[in-house]
């Protein structure tokens, strides 16, 4: 991954230089180094006492579709979709799912989950 290409230092930047900067990466279209296509990433939230089924899951999809879901409140997979192909009513959230999906991909690699 290329972790060193960023020029911002998160210990000097400033807090409206990270945000003018996060704006401008949400209205591009992309796709992280190091995310998969068709693969579910999921992270299991900080106060799951336990219960390791608490997840968040985020599944990309060969046209780039992003799906975010979760199973301990039993509702459906919300989809967004990439704008090329129909839909794409909310491309800056489908590519802060897409970041998120690396963060969880980063955090399980650092920390993985415990098992059930």
């Amino acid at each position: 991954m290329a972790k060193n290409k960023c020029l911002l230092n998160p210990k000097d930047v400033d807090p409206d230089v990270a945000t003018a900067c996060a704006i401008k990466l949400l209205e591009s279209p992309f796709w992280p180094t190091g995310l998969e296509i068709d693969k579910t990433y999921s992270r299991t939230h900080d106060d799951c006492e336990g219960k390791q089924k608490e997840k968040i899951f985020v599944e990309t999809h060969e046209y780039g579709d992003v799906l975010a879901y979760t199973y301990a409140h039993r509702a459906p997979a919300m989809r967004f979709r990439m704008q090329i192909f129909g839909g794409g009513r909310s491309p800056r959230t489908r590519n802060a799912l897409l970041l998120l999906a690396l963060a969880m991909k980063l955090d399980n690699e650092e920390k993985p989950d415990k098992e059930e």
